[in-house]
């Protein structure tokens, strides 16, 4: 629950893009792809309603790197947790 959410002081938190695979045929593979575009979607505009992230920075985090790996002190400034204990 936010307001809630504590995190160690030696924790790390990690972000990253929806994985998944697919294989068949093309329009098998487009369908999918469609379908991970949602879930992308849907992850970022969870992201960005319980963190102090803009949709434009967290798309920008996440098109860096494989892995986003934040501190505890990070995650606090980002809003991913609320308290470093």
């Amino acid at each position: 629950t936010k307001g809630h959410r504590k995190i160690h002081k030696n924790c790390r938190v990690m972000l990253h893009q929806v994985s998944a695979g697919a294989i068949g045929p093309l329009f098998n593979i487009a369908s999918e792809v469609e379908e991970i575009q949602q879930l992308q979607d849907k992850y970022i505009k969870c992201l960005v309603s319980c963190t102090n992230l803009s949709k434009r920075k967290l798309k920008s985090l996440l098109n860096e790197r494989v892995n986003v790996y934040l501190t505890a002190e990070e995650a606090v400034e980002y809003g991913l947790a609320d308290e470093i204990i």
